[in-house]
């Protein structure tokens, strides 16, 4: 659910952090990531780049995104080895103003 990891990420920037965080999956709580691979985020499309992550799978297709702040972007999905949910996008191009999510 995208509202379920929008409001995470939220909670992320409100609050001070102490350790180390975890990532985990928002359909079945797997964890995919944690934040010593964390590079950057991006407020305007609520997204966490991490360098490394586990338990995911990479789609076997391409996709353009046809409208939204990526429209013209290629990239492949991934999602959850667990539970199948999608949780985020791999790109191969985008505009400039998004290359440090590429």
């Amino acid at each position: 659910d995208n509202n379920e990891t929008t409001n995470n990420i939220e909670d992320i920037n409100n609050n001070d952090i102490n350790g180390p965080l975890v990532f985990s999956c928002a359909g079945c709580k797997t964890i995919l990531g944690d934040s010593y691979s964390y590079i950057c985020s991006n407020e305007k499309t609520k997204t966490i780049t991490l360098s490394s992550s586990s338990n995911i799978q990479r789609s076997a297709n391409v996709f353009t995104s046809k409208t939204g702040y990526d429209i013209g972007s290629t990239y492949f999905s991934f999602s959850c080895n667990i539970c199948q949910v999608v949780i985020g996008k791999y790109y191969l191009t985008t505009s400039k103003d998004l290359d440090n999510i590429r």
